[in-house]
């Protein structure tokens, strides 16, 4: 459960923080004038800043309204606006918030603007991929939420870009699923490529505190795949269940499940995703995507389940995989 921040000097002074971030000329490095970014009332003339490295750009003003874009389309995906707690009315989307660990967190409520039928909230909690989380608001009620990223950690840039393509993904979609309960692409694959992943869960390390880097490997292991998929004629795809496949038409020929730890959950509740996700492809190749070396014994036993393993380290914030060109040689 994560608990709101309201204090207004503290909601300033995290502002601060945020804002940092984003006039960072070295992350930043593109500036855009008269940048026109379209919105729901018409197009606003304003500067912008790019990203090479994010492929999103922004254009921060104030608490209530920091606006985000993916690639250099002026099309404005979300606003970052935040509240200051001493003022009504209260009607902008995110917000700070601490974590277990009174960490602070940056969330988003869902709540989508643009004007497009169909796109807001309900949409965004039937599709969105982005952490959800539990809000504990001012007046004691819970909201759920998505977290945009943990504001000091080392990762917290990747885990912005990768809210504003998990949002500019949602917006997409156009209207709210008419799934409910068990989807209909549990067993079989959704007719789609890949889009880029959610920052998604994450794990705690003897080292620090809980890093939310799921969508970054997934998203580092899908460029790493573009070269033999495009040798091979197949694709490098993903849907609302399966974190990375290689496909040949409609045919899985390799399937990834990564996990962000190796506590006996995170390998039961990965090998059973990779069995069921796989149901009916029976040539498929199976991958657990992991962090850390497993016992020999249990890495056997996978084996003679026909579940590969495939370990990654991290260089700064950028996953590297271990023996992934042996893995790929023997397809």
């Amino acid at each position: 459960m994560l608990r709101l921040i309201s204090d207004p000097k503290q909601v300033k002074k995290l502002y601060a923080d945020f804002r940092q971030l984003l006039e960072s000329k070295t992350l930043f490095s593109v500036h855009l004038p008269d940048f026109h970014i379209g919105h729901r009332g018409g197009t606003a003339a304003t500067d912008a800043d790019y990203s090479p490295q994010l492929d999103v750009w922004t254009s921060p003003g104030n608490l209530q309204w920091n606006a985000f874009g993916v690639g250099k389309s002026p099309s404005m995906v979300v606003q970052i606006n935040f509240q200051e707690y001493d003022r009504k009315p209260r009607r902008v989307g995110a917000a700070f918030a601490l974590d277990a660990a009174n960490n602070p967190v940056v969330i988003h409520r869902g709540h989508l603007g643009g004007g497009k039928r169909g796109v807001g909230l309900s949409l965004m909690l039937n599709e969105c991929r982005a952490e959800h989380m539990w809000l504990r608001e001012e007046n004691g009620q819970e909201t759920e939420c998505f977290v945009v990223g943990q504001l000091r950690s080392r990762f917290f840039a990747q885990q912005l870009a990768t809210f504003v393509w998990e949002v500019h993904r949602v917006k997409t979609l156009g209207s709210v699923s008419e799934l409910s309960g068990i989807a209909a692409s549990l067993l079989t694959l959704d007719n789609q490529g890949f889009t880029t992943e959610k920052t998604g869960t994450g794990t705690r390390t003897t080292s620090g505190p809980t890093e939310l880097t799921h969508g970054l490997v997934v998203n580092e292991l899908a460029k790493r795949l573009g070269k033999t998929a495009a040798r091979h004629g197949w694709q490098v795809r993903n849907d609302r269940h399966r974190d990375l496949m290689l496909t040949e038409g409609n045919t899985l020929r390799l399937l990834f499940e990564v996990k962000t730890g190796v506590s006996t959950q995170s390998i039961c509740t990965g090998l059973g995703q990779l069995l069921l996700y796989s149901a009916g492809e029976a040539g498929a190749s199976l991958v657990l995507v992991l962090p850390e070396k497993l016992p020999a014994d249990v890495a056997d036993q996978l084996h003679r389940w026909k579940v590969q393993v495939l370990y990654y380290s991290w260089a700064d914030t950028t996953p590297r995989f271990r023996d992934l060109s042996k893995l790929l040689a023997r397809l």
